[in-house]
Parts: C-alpha cells; sequence; structure tokens
C-alpha cells in the first residue's frame, strides 16, 4: 500500500530555505519563519501569519495545490500545477511580496480575493476560464506593480498609491477598479485594458496616463464628490464604448473625447477645463444620452454624429434639449450637430445680463465637415432651470418665465432677435425647469433666452435740477446754451464725461429740444469701489433726463446696461455729484424704473447733499445739485473761486460758466463763493 509522505511541524524555527518535498507540509502549531519555505506539495497551516517568504511551486500538469488563505510576509507561486484558492470565508493576503511565476495559475473562488499590500509581480494568470478573480492592491505605503501576466479583476485600494515598474507589460483583462490613490503608469512603464473591460474609478483615485486599450473600453464613475478625468478615458475615438458618470460631482474633461454606444449622465459632464481649454463630448450612437435625474447635464459641448429623421427626439444636453426632424429634406446636408449649452452662464454678448443666465450655441457641419450657417427648417427644443426661492439654483434672472422666446445674436447689428418660432413655454415646478420648443428653427449660431417682443426694456425714469441752470423759483432750467449752439455735439473731453469709454461714439447731428446741458449717470456695482456702468445724457428744463435723441424715459438695456441692482450717480461738470443712499433694482420690465433725485430722502447724504432752490406747486422745498465746482474734484473752494474769477468774461462752453448761460461773469463767481465748503458724498 501506498502512504503519503507527511512533514509534520510543530513548532519550527526557519532561519534558512527549507524545501519540502512531502506530499503534505502540516503545521499544526506555529511556523516561525523568517527565511524560505518551498513547498511542493499540499499544505495545511493553522496560524493566522508567517513571516519570512514562502513558494508554492508544484509542478504537476493534472494536479492542484491547494494554498492555506492566511496572511504571509512574502508569497510567491510558480510551477504548472494550478493553485486552489477556494474558502470564500478566509482572506489570502500578501504582506510585503505578490510574486506569480510565468506558468502559474490561480483559480480564485468568485467570493474571495487576493490582497497584495506590497510589490506585486503578476507573470501568470488568475481564472483563465473566467472573466472574474479579483487581485487587490491596498497597502499602507506606495507600492510597485509588474510583470507580464493577465489580472482578471484589479484594484487599487491604497491612497498611496502603486507604481508600475520595471516596464510593467501585464494586462487587465476585465475590470480595474480605483478605488483610493492614482495608478502611477507612464509611457515607459505601463499595462494593456482587454476588450470590452471596464475601468470603475472612485473620487479620490487616479490613472496617471492610458493604459495601452485594446478594441473597446467602458469607463464608469463613482462616488461623493467630483473629478477631473485622466488616463482611464482612451484619446482615440473608436475605443470608448460606455461611458457612466455617476460620482455625485460629475466629472471634467481633460481632453476631447468620444463616446460609440452608452452615455449615461448620473450628475454632471463639464466639457470645459477652463476658459482656454474647451473640449467636446462626440456622441456617435442612435441612442440618446440617459439622464440620471432631471438635473443631470452636460455642461459644455456635446457633438452629435448619427441623427435620425423620424420625428424623433434626438437629445443632447439635457431632457429639455433637442432637434426634431421630421424627414432628410428638413436639415439637407447636415451631418452632425453640435449644441454647447452653459448653465450658470450669462451670453457674453450687448445685455446678457438681462437675459436668462444660460448661454446657448448651436452649430452644425455637412459630410467635408464645413460650417454649415443656415438652410434648414426644423424644430429645436431648450429649456433653464427655475426656482423663484432658491437663487442659488435659478437662471431665471427675474424675466418673465411665461414670456421668454428663444433669441439669436447677429453679430452685424450687435442686437438680439427673437426667434418667431418660439412656442408657449411650460412651467414645471416640480422639477424646477422651464422647457419650450421653437419650430421652424432655420439659422444656427449662438442663443439666449430673454424676454419676448416690448418687454426687454430697461425702463428709466429720472429727474434731477442743477442749481446753476434754475431761472426761477419752480422747476424751471433755461436751455441757452443750446439756443446759442454752444453744446457740443459730442461730449466733450472733460470731466465727467470722459469717464464714459463711449463717449468718442456719441457724434450728434443736433441737440435735442430743450436740453440745458449734457450729464451723466453712473451705475455702480457697489456703493465704492466695484465696477460702474455709463450712460451719457442730457437734461432737460424740467429736470427730465433724455437720451440722445430726446427720449424720455431712458432705455438703459439699449444703453448696453446690464440688469442688476446698481448704487445711481448723477455728475456734471461744475456741480457736485450726487448718488443713490440704497441700491436700485435695474431689470427687464414692462414698468419704469422711478428716480427722483430732487428728494434728498433718496440720496446719501441726504439734505446736505443737495440744495434747496425753491418750492414746488405744493408748497413742499425744491432740491437740486449743488453748482460750483469747477474743476471737478468734488468740492467747492478757493481754487473754484480762483479759476472762475481768472476766466471772467469768456464766453463759450465752460465749467467756469457755473449757471449754465454761455458767459462766465461775476454771477457765476457769486454762486460758487456762496457754496464754499461744501463737498459731494459720492464715494
Amino acid at each position: 500500500m501506498f502512504m503519503k509522505k507527511i512533514l509534520t511541524i510543530l513548532t519550527v524555527f526557519v532561519l534558512i530555505t527549507i524545501v519540502v518535498n512531502s506530499q503534505l507540509l502540516d503545521g499544526r502549531n506555529t511556523i516561525i519563519n523568517t527565511g524560505k519555505i518551498i513547498v511542493h506539495g499540499q499544505a495545511r497551516l493553522t496560524q493566522d501569519t508567517i513571516g519570512g517568504r514562502v513558494e508554492y511551486v508544484k509542478s504537476v500538469n493534472s494536479q492542484t495545490q491547494t494554498i492555506p488563505q492566511i496572511v504571509y510576509n512574502e508569497l510567491k507561486f510558480g510551477g504548472t500545477s494550478e493553485k486552489m484558492v477556494s474558502d470564500p470565508t478566509k482572506k489570502l493576503v500578501a504582506l510585503t511580496q505578490y510574486i506569480a511565476d510565468s506558468n502559474s495559475i490561480v483559480l480564485l473562488n468568485l467570493a474571495t480575493n487576493i490582497q497584495s499590500k506590497g510589490l506585486t509581480v503578476q507573470n501568470g494568470i488568475i481564472n483563465p476560464s473566467l472573466l472574474q478573480g479579483r487581485l487587490i492592491l491596498n497597502g499602507d505605503a506606495n507600492q510597485s506593480t509588474t510583470g507580464t501576466g493577465t489580472f482578471r479583476e484589479l484594484e487599487l485600494d491604497n491612497k498611496q498609491g502603486t507604481n508600475v515598474t520595471n516596464g510593467g507589460g501585464f494586462k487587465v483583462s476585465t475590470v480595474l477598479e480605483l478605488r483610493r490613490g492614482e495608478f502611477h503608469n507612464d509611457a515607459a512603464n505601463n499595462f494593456s485594458v482587454g476588450d470590452s473591460a471596464t475601468i470603475i474609478r472612485h473620487v479620490g483615485s487616479s490613472l496617471a496616463v492610458e493604459p495601452q486599450f485594446d478594441k473597446h473600453v467602458n469607463v464608469h464613475y463613482v462616488g461623493d464628490g467630483a473629478m477631473n478625468t485622466g488616463g482611464e478615458l482612451p484619446s482615440d475615438s473608436t475605443k470608448l464604448s460606455n461611458l457612466y458618470v455617476e460620482n455625485s460631482g460629475g466629472v471634467t474633461l481633460t481632453k476631447h473625447v468620444t463616446v460609440n454606444d452608452t452615455l449615461l449622465v448620473g450628475s454632471t459632464i463639464r466639457t470645459e477645463f477652463d476658459d482656454t481649454s474647451k473640449y467636446v463630448l462626440t456622441y456617435t450612437s442612435f441612442r440618446d444620452p440617459i439622464f440620471g435625474s432631471v438635473n443631470s447635464e452636460i455642461d459644455g459641448s456635446i457633438r452629435r454624429t448619427l441623427l435620425r429623421y423620424d420625428s424623433s427626439k434626438v437629445i443632447f444636453n439635457n431632457p429639455y434639449s433637442y432637434a426634431l426632424f421630421k424627414s432628410t429634406s428638413e436639415a439637407p446636408n447636415v451631418k452632425e450637430i453640435t449644441f454647447r449649452i452653459k448653465p450658470r452662464t450669462f451670453p457674453p454678448m450687448l445685455n446678457g445680463n438681462t437675459k436668462v443666465q444660460r448661454f446657448i450655441s448651436i452649430r452644425a457641419k455637412d459630410e467635408q465637415y464645413n460650417d454649415i450657417p443656415n438652410g434648414v427648417d426644423f424644430t429645436v427644443g431648450y429649456g433653464f432651470r427655475y426656482d423663484k426661492n432658491d437663487t442659488s439654483f435659478d437662471e431665471s434672472n427675474k424675466n418673465d418665465v411665461n414670456r421668454v422666446k428663444l433669441e439669436r445674436w447677429i453679430a452685424q447689428g450687435n442686437s438680439w432677435v427673437d426667434l418667431q418660432g418660439s412656442q408657449p413655454t411650460t412651467v414645471d415646478e416640480v422639477n424646477r425647469w422651464v422647457f419650450a420648443e421653437v419650430k421652424n428653427f432655420q439659422n444656427f449660431g449662438d442663443f439666449s433666452i430673454g424676454m419676448a417682443d416690448g418687454l426687454r426694456n430697461m425702463l428709466f425714469a429720472s429727474e434731477v435740477l442743477l442749481e446753476g441752470g434754475m431761472r426761477n423759483r419752480q422747476q424751471d432750467m433755461g436751455q441757452e446754451l443750446r439756443d446759442s449752439n454752444l453744446i457740443p455735439l459730442m461730449p466733450p473731453n472733460i470731466y465727467p464725461y470722459n469717464l464714459d469709454p463711449k463717449r468718442t461714439l456719441y457724434k450728434l447731428a443736433v441737440i435735442p429740444d430743450s436740453a440745458v446741458d449734457w450729464i451723466l449717470i453712473e451705475l455702480k456695482s457697489s456703493i465704492s469701489g466695484g465696477k460702474s456702468t455709463y450712460v451719457t445724457c442730457f437734461v432737460r428744463r424740467d429736470g427730465k433726463l433724455i437720451d440722445r435723441e430726446g427720449k424720455f424715459p431712458i432705455n438703459l438695456y439699449s444703453e448696453g446696461v446690464d440688469s442688476g441692482n446698481y448704487y445711481i450717480a448723477v455728475r456734471h461738470r461744475n456741480h457736485l455729484s450726487i448718488i443713490t443712499e440704497e441700491p436700485v433694482a435695474i431689470l427687464p420690465s414692462k414698468n419704469v424704473t422711478l428716480m427722483n433725485f430732487t428728494k434728498p430722502e433718496n440720496l446719501l447724504g441726504r439734505a446736505d447733499a443737495l440744495k434747496a432752490l425753491g418750492f414746488r406747486p405744493d408748497g413742499s422745498l425744491l432740491f437740486g445739485m449743488i453748482a460750483g465746482d469747477s474743476n471737478g474734484d468734488g468740492r467747492i473752494d478757493e481754487s473754484d473761486n480762483i479759476s472762475t474769477w481768472d476766466d471772467r468774461d469768456y464766453e463759450g462752453y465752460s465749467p467756469r460758466d457755473i449757471n449754465l448761460n454761455g458767459i462766465i461773469l461775476t454771477s457765476d463767481l457769486n454762486i460758487a463763493w456762496n457754496n464754499r465748503g461744501r463737498k459731494t458724498y459720492v464715494p
């Protein structure tokens, strides 16, 4: 009878190499190993951890070698016998080294895994007849990975990362899961990913550069937080089959990306890394993107190269953005369309800040990749986020969401034009979206969502009195400068008109009727500092501020003023400037914004900022701007008196003509002298 040869080890200190040729290594108690144990047969180890190095090298093709699932310091597989790791209740861990020779085959139970916390050398293969079988790199310090073998599933769960070394060369055939840390590969030390494999990347992990991709790959983003894309996405436009973005903060592309099969947008895909790195997500499938929720969206550009002409919606950035073709005749020669949609972004054109806070560009190309500007007639859908109680979410910009239309930018006219095919909007307060469509869409270009015809006005009705121009103790000023043709047809290059950068564009043929003088409106984003927008206009005899054509009220929209809240200042060439005490809302509306600068309660400094000039018909005091600041420094002092006296008897258009009658006389000096010591409240 054949007897099994058994080596029974109770307590043994292994200081050198021991070769176990017995059919069974039976460690009933403890092996204290600081050297190397080479096992050619089977092994049974009852201890949880073993030090040193243990090599399983059985080499009988028809037999398997069962591997005790414990914690090894160093673990090596060799020989031609298949290595069996079958117990789903136990771990197989290598603390400092895991090495698999080129002829080693590991049969790994799918309910367990191999954990390598140090150097990992994979020259063999795990589960050759299956697609699964996971090895986890989960060390506490940076570890190295190399070899020319095959991992079925490889997982990185080491926040210190792993480096591909010694040229790499291994293959991940089914799943590469990046849970924590960087998988650091480079051109000289790289690996390959098998056909139709999936790369799963969690927040907090990364892949340094692209591996060598086989025919196709799938990429899946998961976790809590946002990510910038990395080497997991192929640059080759034919490689990426499926892209799933399900991490809570979405991803930002760092290169052009092409998806050829399924696109799942579970959160946000941002295609523009910064102002200069603007990428395009190309989608070559007839399938529409799948959106995980109504708020999932592609922020930036998506290009679709396969269009349907069957009256079904071809979806782009979100469920509400689409192109709908009834037949090919509606879009002849159009072979691809790109939607670029920027949520929470005003159009960067004139009056863009009066629009819904969403910028849209739609472009098309023909078979030769030439731009198609027009010659189409199809339906386009669009939408924007709406929640009047959540300003961080809402994009309406206080526009009337029931009356907005899609508008196209006309560069030649520097203006927006409503698309007449715009249909009524649908307001979905549950999902917090407003959406609509445009029929008979005929021209590609840049678009905004704005107020319908006649509702884009920002009408500003205001009045102000100039002390120097007053001719009686009621609301009436003189127009001697206009009658004498002394008012320049262009605002002169003096304070305050030279604050307006558009000053030289205002070359008039005639001064409006009843104009007293040029005046400047300044709209300030903050009471001091901040951004200023200027409107140069006229003050009329009755104190009304009129535009350069003589119209009242002034349409600030036409003057290039963006909607918002502004402190409004009024400046004149020889009167102390005044400014509102509180910001004024300037918004698109059918209504007129009223501001009376003759009422001290509206102004910073109150009654000290103005001067009582007379009485209104109801007996109340009439206030106006204080005259005498002939040098525009914000105070009336001796320098103003001296300069006025020095220019006496001068006839013409001069800041020293304080009473605005066209000639500098003692009466002008008297006004400045009487107001000496006064100063402006404008910061």
